[in-house]
C-alpha cells in the first residue's frame, strides 16, 4: 500500500509539473505571438543594411549609387530584394510558421489543465489527505515555476549558443546572415521573455504563499491530533488505575 502511494505521488507530480510547464510555456508563446511584427520590422532593417553592403561590395557601386538606382528601378531583382528583404530571404515562410502556431495556445492551455488536475487527483489518492495533497501540490508548483523562472531567463544565451555552433556546423552560411538573424530573434523574444518571467514569478508568489498556509494548516492539524491522543492516553490511564 505504501509503495502505491509513493508511486501515485511520484507519477501525480510528474503530470503536475508538466501540466504547469505547459501552462507557462503557452503564455510564452502567446506573447511571442503577439510580438511577431517585432520579428518582421527587425529582419526588414537588418537585413536590407546587409543585402545593401552585399549588393554595394559585387557590383561596385556605394551605398547612394546603389539607392539612387532601385529608386530608378524598382522592378529590378537586387532593388526588390533591398526593398523587401523578409521576402527576399525566405523569412517570410518562417514567420507565416510561427504565427500558425495561435492555434495551438488554447489546445496547449486545456491540455495543461487536464494534465494539472490529473496530478493533483494522483497526488491527493497518495497523500491520503486533502491537506496534504494541497500542500504537495503547492510545493511542487512554487518549485516548478522557480525554475521557469531561470530558463526563461537564460533562454536568450540558449539562442545565442545554438546559433554560434551551428556557425561552427555550416559553412555556407555567412557569419553576417547569422548575426541578423541572432538578433533578430533575441529582439523578438525579448518582451515575451520579460512577460514569461514576470508571469512565472507572480505564479511563484501564489503558490508559495499557499505552500506555507497549506503547511501552517497541516502542522496545526498535526498539533492537534497530538493533543487528543495525549488526552484519550491520559484518560485511558485513569480508567486503569481506579480498576
Amino acid at each position: 500500500m505504501k509503495i502505491l502511494r509513493f508511486l501515485a505521488k511520484l507519477i501525480g507530480g510528474m503530470f503536475l509539473t508538466l501540466g504547469l510547464t505547459l501552462f507557462i510555456l503557452s503564455f510564452f508563446i502567446n506573447y511571442s505571438l503577439d510580438n511577431v511584427d517585432t520579428l518582421e520590422e527587425t529582419v526588414d532593417d537588418l537585413g536590407s543594411e546587409f543585402i545593401i553592403d552585399k549588393i554595394s561590395e559585387e557590383s561596385n557601386m556605394d551605398k547612394d549609387q546603389l539607392l539612387l538606382f532601385c529608386e530608378q528601378n524598382p522592378e529590378d531583382l537586387a532593388c526588390a530584394a533591398i526593398n523587401n528583404p523578409v521576402e527576399a530571404s525566405g523569412f517570410s515562410g518562417f514567420i507565416n510558421k510561427v504565427q500558425e502556431y495561435d492555434n495551438y495556445v488554447t489546445i496547449l492551455r486545456f491540455i495543461s489543465y487536464f494534465l494539472f488536475l490529473i496530478g493533483f487527483l494522483l497526488i491527493w489518492l497518495g497523500a491520503g489527505s486533502i491537506i496534504n495533497a494541497l500542500y504537495l501540490a503547492s510545493l511542487k508548483s512554487t518549485i516548478t515555476s522557480l525554475i521557469a523562472i531561470i530558463y526563461y531567463n537564460l533562454l536568450p544565451k540558449v539562442i545565442t549558443n545554438a546559433l554560434e555552433n551551428m556557425l561552427v556546423q555550416q559553412q555556407g552560411v555567412s557569419f553576417e546572415l547569422l548575426e541578423i538573424i541572432r538578433e533578430a530573434l533575441l529582439i523578438w523574444v525579448k518582451i515575451p521573455v520579460f512577460k514569461t518571467v514576470m508571469t512565472s514569478i507572480i505564479i511563484t508568489i501564489i503558490f508559495g504563499a499557499l505552500t506555507l498556509l497549506f503547511f501552517l494548516i497541516k502542522r496545526k492539524i498535526l498539533n492537534k491530533d497530538k493533543e487528543e491522543g495525549k488526552i484519550w492516553k491520559s484518560q485511558g490511564n485513569q480508567k486503569s488505575q481506579k480498576k
